[in-house]
């Protein structure tokens, strides 16, 4: 198999090379994702230079699963993670730098003036390698990735759509007694039936009071005719992911008060997507979704940003946060997840992904934000 992933992906960053720059390498594992297609590329280093040419090392355990994902002409290294690996593996077919990681860093970096992204490393490996730096590429790939091309939107739409077909199938199955982490397997299962490789995240399945936490883990909760249930869940397809959260409210003595409260939430989704267009600054997005709970007097119930970037990552650039100045253009894709939280009660949120376009946006999700 040959993919051809980083044919798409280089015109975006070759001309962002400064003058004095040979070569870009980039070691996160999310931008090696995003130019190569390669999922989990973790330990992998990728080495672009000004005239296209490219060069890979990875570890040798990885080394066939990587050459899979690149054009035959890349040059594909390998190197051990240890020398106790070396003295025990033996490798046929490859080629070897003698070293660990940072040896083969350096190995390709080579004489060259590089741009790089070691700075996403760890404090004490990006300070071993600092030098070779002639400038940071990451808020440039911050930049580049912030702004989708139209395979990439389709991707990501696919990822929806396995997410929704998931939750679709879940709520048929759902029945009273089933814990938390029985309903995030049935999720989960599902993604996989239709086609999403894995979670993008852990699923959030939180019941009662447990949806009062926005980061609820899952556990042995059991869902009673009562309950509330708040879903947060996401796919990932090839390596984009999408990312969407709903709350159900079953009947119970205080189902008038909930209904309201999603009702809150639900306007407070629609007036924050009624902003989006280019040319609008991200924190004004949040600022809608404020205003809207502010008027109901549940704005301190609301602790956190109203959304986020999605994309390889699943919590990326832009952030829609309060004072968040980034202008919104054509191709950004993000969350609008308001929610409002009642400690020891239960919690309310309701997130949706838009996709910013050229004449405003476009809701990318279909579920009813509220379910009957």
């Amino acid at each position: 198999m040959e993919n051809n992933r980083i044919r798409k992906t280089l015109p975006r960053i070759l001309p962002l090379l400064q003058e004095n720059i040979d070569a870009v390498i980039l070691v996160s594992p999310s931008n090696v994702s995003y130019m190569t297609g390669i999922p989990h590329p973790s330990g992998t280093i990728l080495l672009v230079s000004k005239n296209g040419e490219i060069s890979v090392s990875t570890t040798v355990l990885e080394l066939d699963r990587v050459r899979d994902y690149l054009p035959g002409e890349a040059e594909v290294y390998a190197y051990f993670r240890s020398r106790d690996e070396q003295a025990k593996l033996d490798v046929e077919d490859a080629r070897i730098i003698d070293g660990n990681f940072v040896e083969a860093v350096k190995f390709l970096v080579g004489n060259m003036n590089v741009a790089c992204d070691i700075d996403t490393l760890p404090y004490a490996t990006a300070n071993k390698l600092s030098h070779l730096c002639k400038e940071s590429f990451t808020n440039t790939m911050k930049k580049i990735r912030m702004q989708k091309d139209r395979w990439e939107i389709e991707l990501i739409s696919q990822a929806i759509k396995i997410a929704e077909y998931s939750f679709r199938r879940t709520l048929h199955e759902i029945e009273e007694g089933m814990t938390e982490l029985e309903i995030a397997g049935l999720i989960k299962y599902y993604m996989n039936e239709a086609g999403g490789y894995e979670e993008a995240f852990p699923t959030i399945v939180a019941i009662d009071e447990n949806s009062a936490n926005p980061h609820a883990i899952p556990g042995w909760r059991r869902l009673s005719l009562h309950s509330t249930l708040l879903i947060d869940w996401g796919a990932r397809y090839d390596v984009y992911v999408s990312d969407m959260t709903r709350t159900l409210v079953f009947p119970s003595l205080y189902g008038a008060i909930q209904t309201k409260y999603l009702e809150w939430v639900k306007e407070a989704v629609e007036e924050a997507i009624d902003k989006v267009e280019p040319g609008v600054a991200a924190g004004d997005i949040d600022a809608a979704a404020r205003k809207t709970l502010e008027k109901y007097g549940v704005a301190g119930r609301f602790i956190h940003g109203t959304g986020h970037g999605v994309g390889v990552d699943v919590h990326e650039e832009p952030y829609i946060r309060p004072g968040n100045n980034t202008v919104l253009e054509e191709g950004m894709i993000f969350t609008i997840e308001p929610g409002i939280y009642f400690k020891g009660f239960s919690g309310y949120r309701i997130e949706v992904m838009v996709e910013v376009t050229s004449k405003g946006h476009k809701v990318l999700t279909s579920l009813p934000k509220i379910l009957p």
